[in-house]
């Protein structure tokens, strides 16, 4: 295994074109096709968490650029003063701290957050003992209810004993209520707070990822939409024009003042307009349908899906920094088993011409297998070359 950029480069040029994807079928197209969604997202986190492991591995196939990839990286491989620091070490630290940074800033953010709603807990009394009956008829287990008399959407929050947290419940009437702790629940049944949680951690890694903004907006609105059509399934009387009644008339409540933030958590309504026009087009436009053409693009779509994530994780492009070619007298370097020799370093290859230092590359191209290889002792014990330099 070796380390490289390669990964990087495809996963980042995957999730760009997989994220404009799904957007469009989430605004743009007309059906919600959960199954089909689901399967998506599912594979762009996959290539998120490839993206995390910059290496190389045995069932990788390497794919070598001479022109483009050089021209975009080679300035990645220059030593730092003189030293055996690269810039690309220097890419990876700096990468490694700040993300080390917003992951202890978003635990602490967490924590505070469940202290903070702990001081909101009502109890199990006369006055709201009907409140905890509502939320028993969906979730036989005990949780936590939190009223929080201040603008925000009602959510829930989590991952191993959940904690409903509701508004002033005074401006919703029982029909109201029912709808909101149906929706919440179903989040926390489906593992939805975990998903999110997950979510959380892979955004503090890709902190540099300017996809990852559109990316989590959309995976919210999926979840979102993926709880409701779950609902509409699920209770044959569900008034679905009541509901998105309801979603409208929160996201007032909430859009007009400024509202407590809650991490990791899920809302009932996205502070987002057109996230919430688009969910409630989805929700008024929904129908179980099936039809063979339909059938046919799932089936298509599945397939292009696959390529891409295929793609993404078991091809990595590599980088050539000199054009490689046999001994020939056409202005080209030549490079032979007689003129040139491969040090093998921590994390890539040195390739050596004429013992001057030629190119550096994370794995030996499939046409220099016959150039000699040595590792740092073995050069300097044969003082074949200084290899201060690098």
């Amino acid at each position: 295994m070796s380390y490289t950029f390669g990964p990087f480069f495809i996963c980042f040029i995957m999730t760009l074109l997989l994220t404009g994807y799904l957007h469009f079928i989430l605004h743009i197209s007309t059906a919600f096709q959960r199954q089909l969604m689901k399967f998506s997202f599912i594979g762009i986190l996959l290539i998120l968490v490839r993206m995390l492991i910059p290496l190389n591995f045995p069932f990788t196939y390497s794919i070598y650029s001479y022109h483009l990839l050089p021209e975009l990286l080679q300035f990645t491989t220059e030593p730092i003063a003189d030293s055996n620091i690269t810039i690309q070490d220097s890419i990876m630290t700096i990468w490694i701290a700040i993300t080390c940074v917003l992951l202890i800033k978003f635990i602490i953010q967490y924590a505070r957050l469940c202290h903070y709603i702990s001081s909101f807990y009502i109890t199990n009394d006369e006055s709201w003992s009907w409140l905890f009956d509502l939320c028993r008829k969906n979730y036989s287990r005990p949780l936590n209810i939190a009223i929080i008399k201040k603008p925000i959407s009602p959510a829930i929050i989590g991952l191993f004993k959940p904690t409903l947290i509701l508004p002033d419940i005074e401006s919703f009437s029982n029909e109201e209520l029912e709808y909101i702790c149906l929706h919440e629940i179903a989040h926390y049944k489906q593992h939805h707070l975990w998903i999110s949680f997950f979510m959380e951690i892979i955004c503090c890694v890709h902190w540099w990822n300017p996809v990852m903004k559109y990316f989590k907006t959309d995976y919210a609105l999926f979840l979102e939409l993926s709880n409701d059509f779950y609902l509409i399934r699920s209770h044959p009387n569900f008034n679905t024009l009541d509901y998105a009644g309801l979603i409208i008339k929160t996201a007032k409540n909430i859009t007009s003042k400024s509202s407590t933030p809650f991490y990791n958590s899920m809302h009932f309504v996205i502070k987002n307009t057109p996230a919430l026009t688009t969910r409630i087009k989805h929700i008024i436009n929904y129908k179980q349908r099936k039809s063979t053409t339909r059938t046919i693009y799932s089936i298509s779509c599945c397939i292009f899906l696959c390529i891409s994530i295929i793609s993404a994780i078991f091809l990595v492009p590599e980088v050539s920094y000199r054009k490689i070619s046999p001994a020939q007298n056409d202005g080209t370097t030549q490079i032979t088993k007689e003129n040139s020799f491969i040090v093998k370093t921590e994390n890539k290859y040195l390739i050596y011409v004429d013992q001057k230092y030629f190119a550096s590359v994370s794995s030996i191209p499939d046409e220099l297998h016959d150039i000699p290889v040595y590792s740092t002792e073995e050069v300097r014990h044969k003082a074949i070359v200084d290899c201060s330099y690098r």
